[in-house]
C-alpha cells in the first residue's frame, strides 16, 4: 500500500507468523505474504492466515486463494482458514470457533512459542472475538499469555 507495511517482518525466518484478518482487515495481509515469499525468500516458520467476515461480499480485498495467494506462499509453511457469519443477513457474530476447531491444539501451540508473531487486522470488535476464542482453547493461561506476546511487541494490531 502507499503508506508501507503496518507490520514487521521478524528479522528470524524460522518464526512463526499468526495472521488474522476481519473484513478488510486481510488486505495488508496480501501484502506482507507476498513479500515474504517474493522478496525476503525461504521463510521457513508457520505462517497460518485466519481471515473472515460476516458475509462473502465482505472479504473485498480477498482474491480466489488459487489467483492470489498461491503466486505467492510456500505450501510447507503456509496455510489460510476462512471464516464466515452462520447467518450473513442477520448481525450474528464470525463463527471463528468452526473455522479453527480442527486447528484449535495448532494455533494454541502457535500462541504458546516464543517464536510466534501475531498480527491481527480489521474492525476493532475482532479484538474481544479473538479474547473469547484463545481463552476456549487455551483455558485460564490466555490473558497471561496475550500480556506476554503484547509486553514483547510480538502481538500487533491494526485495528479501526
Amino acid at each position: 500500500g502507499p503508506f508501507g507495511m503496518p507490520f514487521k517482518v521478524p528479522a528470524d525466518k524460522s518464526a512463526s507468523l499468526l495472521l488474522i484478518g476481519l473484513g478488510t482487515g486481510i488486505a495488508p495481509f496480501r501484502a506482507l505474504v507476498k513479500h515474504l515469499y517474493t522478496e525476503v525468500g525461504d521463510w521457513e516458520g508457520k505462517v497460518r492466515l485466519l481471515y473472515g467476515a460476516r458475509s462473502g461480499l465482505e472479504l473485498l480485498y480477498m482474491n480466489d486463494k488459487r489467483d492470489d495467494f498461491a503466486r505467492y506462499y510456500d505450501e510447507k509453511t503456509f496455510a489460510a482458514f476462512k471464516a464466515l457469519s452462520p447467518r450473513p443477513n442477520w448481525a450474528d457474530p464470525i463463527a471463528w470457533d468452526f473455522a479453527i476447531e480442527d486447528r484449535a491444539e495448532e494455533i494454541w501451540n502457535m500462541l504458546d512459542d516464543d517464536h510466534t508473531f501475531v498480527y491481527v487486522a480489521g474492525l476493532a470488535p475482532v479484538r474481544d472475538a479473538l479474547d473469547d476464542l484463545f481463552a476456549s482453547i487455551g483455558g485460564e493461561a490466555w490473558p497471561k499469555r496475550k500480556a506476554e506476546l503484547i509486553a514483547s511487541d510480538r502481538w500487533v494490531e491494526l485495528l479501526y
